[in-house]
């Protein structure tokens, strides 16, 4: 059908529609009119997806003092499932022979909507890692006795105040997450360097657990929690149900921390020169474990300490000071056995518990 219709003309009346053929071409003009209908139904629902996203920002959560550096869960749960809930729409309107007006901008939304949620989840893995490892190597005393893992942290720490920073100067969830190639590179290099750090960290633990079997009776957070705070000793009030049997509190006092640390001393020594002569690093590892030791018990003595606290942690160090020099002496001189002489001329603290007693041994007198 060859007709044109001027329908702005004030002329233009019904009559003139009459008046054309439509008849011959009825099932031509109901293709189009359908056509027109279903693509007025897409454009309306592909609409309301944009709309619903044009006005979907992110909510944050204060992280301690730090400031609002998380994510709030529930907000960003609701945003996910949204999410998927759109695409469940775009798929219907994709899927939809009447969509070629629309088809290029469906597609983009696909596109947009399934790479946010990949980033958020990704965002979400490494807010989850980064706020567990933020306790340890934030401060604290595990942060010191593992500084590589720490400068890489610290790291990180400022790549992550970048990336909520810009979340907050735009909140916008599609636009926060679409604009800027940045969060596709970073985040998973955050994660990749997180992971690292966390590496480290279980291995830190497993030795601290061998050092200390009654450590694998606690949870990496408990554990993370007592070493963590290792120059406050009574930290660990709340643990102890869960290191010793039957032990729910004790009285620290200054002579027993100073028999305790030469007991542990002597005693992880001569395991050591036990296991030297199947074990070539264990000497090493003995040896670096006491200089952690003795780096915690510095590290409190610049802290604001009464003068008792003081003059005890001042004793505890002058005394480890000589136990490690002893050993590391011992490691330079090659000795594998708890039965050489260099070993068995010092002076070596054993507890009795048969006898519930202290025993302190020099040679084979005791």
């Amino acid at each position: 059908m060859n007709q044109d219709f001027d329908v702005h003309s004030e002329t233009f009346k019904l009559s003139n529609i009459m008046e054309a053929p439509l008849l011959k071409y009825k099932e031509e003009i109901e293709d189009i009119c359908i056509s027109a209908v279903k693509e007025k139904d897409i454009e309306q629902k592909l609409k309301l997806v944009l709309a619903e996203w044009d006005n979907r920002y992110f909510t944050f959560a204060n992280f301690k003092s730090r400031g609002e550096l998380l994510l709030r869960g529930d907000n960003t749960s609701e945003i996910i499932s949204l999410a998927e809930d759109s695409l469940m729409v775009l798929a219907s309107l994709l899927n939809n022979r009447y969509n070629g007006p629309f088809k290029e901008l469906i597609q983009k939304w696909v596109h947009n909507l399934s790479s946010t949620i990949d980033i958020i989840e990704s965002w979400l893995t490494v807010q989850n890692l980064w706020v567990y490892l933020e306790a340890v190597f934030v401060g604290g005393d595990i942060a010191k006795q593992l500084p590589k893992e720490a400068k890489r942290f610290s790291n990180i720490d400022k790549s992550w105040m970048k990336i909520m920073n810009r979340a907050h100067e735009v909140p916008n969830v599609v636009q926060c997450c679409m604009g800027d190639e940045a969060m596709v590179r970073l985040l998973p290099h955050l994660l990749e360097q997180l992971e690292i750090c966390q590496k480290s960290l279980t291995g830190y633990l497993e030795k601290k657990r061998l050092i200390f079997p009654r450590f694998f009776f606690v949870s990496d957070p408990t554990l993370l929690e007592i070493l963590g705070q290792a120059s406050d000793s009574h930290t660990i009030q709340s643990h102890l149900l869960n290191v010793f049997d039957n032990i729910k509190s004790v009285l620290f006092q200054e002579t027993v921390g100073l028999l305790g640390i030469q007991m542990i001393w002597t005693r992880d020594a001569q395991d050591a020169l036990r296991l030297a002569k199947g074990d070539s690093k264990i000497m090493q590892t003995t040896n670096q474990y006491f200089l952690e030791m003795l780096n915690i018990l510095i590290g409190t003595t610049t802290k604001d300490l009464d003068v008792n606290k003081r003059v005890k942690y001042e004793t505890l160090i002058t005394i480890h000071v000589h136990q490690r020099d002893i050993f590391d002496e011992l490691c330079r001189m090659q000795i594998k056995s708890p039965t050489d002489f260099e070993w068995l001329k010092q002076c070596r603290f054993y507890f009795n518990e048969d006898a519930d007693k202290m025993k302190i041994v020099i040679t084979d007198v005791d």
